[in-house]
């Protein structure tokens, strides 16, 4: 197998960055400076979930169009780490970041438990945010009222945590550490990529770093391929998809009356 060299593994993470999150942070960034640029903070509006198509299965096409493709460089993340495998025996990238259900119970519970440990701090920020006129408003979908909806939001939810824990948590976490960085600086670079990408939400979520810090920390890469990106991927899917599923059901309320 390919033995990679610092120079390679640099290139390979500019690359994975350039095709998602650190695209994203760029957009978000330009997105920020656009609504700050257009009048207060408070008055302006960020919504998860858009519709692209004013037609229903045109939109849902899009909206599934969108979900597939960007799991494209998740699916580069795992290619990377199967290609520097030291030898057949070595852990493969799935073994490596801990995708597997040797432990469904326990995993299942502490996603729960960092849904939490995320999501109330991250309510609290959003909060205070919009109290100071820091933070937009958050439409968490914008979808019209179909049969298909809450699938689309609930399929949406996951690939957003799938794309974050794989390639924050698990890959770059990984490649941190052959740069021969320490944990804290790595986790500490996790944090501010995830605050980075959020941005466009305004300042509130994005000074939630200290929960995403604590996110990445619990799942750092660890020898023999005993990394456990599952249970973040869990809680992100959990918070997302209620939220959105949520909104969209009052959403339809609304309409139905």
């Amino acid at each position: 197998m390919l033995l990679a060299s610092t120079r390679r593994l640099r290139a390979e993470v500019l690359i994975v960055l350039g095709l998602s999150l650190g695209q994203s942070a760029v957009y978000s960034v330009v997105q920020l400076l656009d609504k700050m640029t257009q009048g207060p903070l408070a008055h302006a509006t960020s919504t998860l979930n858009r519709s692209q198509s004013t037609r229903e299965y045109f939109d849902l096409t899009y909206q599934l169009l969108d979900i597939a493709f960007a799991l494209v460089p998740v699916v580069l993340v795992f290619y990377f780490l199967s290609l520097h495998r030291q030898t057949a025996e070595s852990p493969s990238g799935f073994t490596r970041l801990g995708f597997n259900f040797a432990r469904p119970g326990r995993d299942a519970l502490q996603g729960l438990g960092l849904a939490a440990l995320i999501g109330i701090p991250s309510l609290g920020l959003y909060a205070a945010g919009r109290a100071l006129g820091i933070t937009t408003a958050i439409i968490p979908s914008g979808l019209d009222s179909y049969w298909w909806t809450v699938p689309v939001l609930v399929l949406s939810a996951v690939r957003h945590a799938v794309v974050e824990e794989v390639i924050v948590v698990g890959y770059l976490l990984d490649r941190f550490g052959k740069f021969g960085w320490s944990t804290t600086l790595a986790i500490v670079l996790s944090a501010l990529l995830r605050g980075s990408y959020h941005l466009y939400q305004g300042f509130g979520p994005s000074s939630a770093m200290p929960s995403w810090a604590s996110c990445s920390a619990g799942s750092t890469p660890r020898p023999r391929g005993s990394c456990r990106w599952w249970w973040p991927m869990l809680s992100w899917t959990s918070w997302r998809s209620s939220a959105s599923a949520s909104s969209a059901r009052q959403s339809g309320w609304a309409e139905a009356r």
